[in-house]
């Protein structure tokens, strides 16, 4: 792992457990276990710095939708999408991106809307996928299924961990509505 890529890292961590505003640069370099300058060095400031992480957990999260997409599924692309939405729950990824849509910071809420509609266009092409693997069509537009499955996905996130919050039931009421506005 690179210095900047250790950096980042720690900073993930940071923004975890603390959020955006508990993630600053000395707790990130403390983290890192790094001087404060050394992660100026590389990152120019604070925005920066989470700016990277945004553009990097981003793409991470379209490179393994683009995997799932790239297997023929059939009847088990439903399955398949499941397992995808509980591993990235699992990754944080997710959880990191819709964590940083709150920010009051203009570059990092400029990087957040970049990464939502480079993931609602990847989600469009995964509503696609899943309904021709079903041999099904939908009477709405991908683009409206597609924001409302980012908008799922950032919710279940942002609830991991609380009480009564079931991702896989979640998921399978949503889509069970999705696959009803079928042809």
């Amino acid at each position: 792992m690179t210095q900047p890529q250790h950096i980042l890292a720690a900073a993930a961590r940071c923004i975890r457990r603390g959020g955006a505003s508990g993630a600053t640069l000395g707790a990130i370099a403390a983290e890192a276990q790094v001087s404060k300058g050394l992660l100026l060095y590389h990152f120019t400031d604070k925005s920066g710095l989470i700016v990277a992480l945004l553009g990097e957990a981003c793409v991470r999260i379209l490179g393994r939708e683009a995997e799932l997409r790239a297997r023929p599924e059939g009847t088990r692309a439903v399955a398949a999408l499941r397992s995808w939405m509980e591993e990235e729950l699992a990754r944080e990824d997710v959880a990191l991106l819709a964590a940083l849509a709150f920010s009051d910071e203009p570059a990092v809420r400029a990087a957040v809307a970049a990464a939502n509609e480079a993931r609602v266009e990847s989600a469009r092409e995964t509503v696609h996928w899943l309904f021709e693997q079903l041999g099904l069509a939908p009477r709405v537009p991908d683009a409206f299924i597609a924001r409302a499955t980012v908008a799922l996905l950032d919710g279940l996130a942002l609830r991991k961990g609380d009480e009564g919050s079931h991702a896989a039931v979640a998921f399978d009421v949503f889509w069970l509505g999705m696959l009803g506005l079928a042809e």
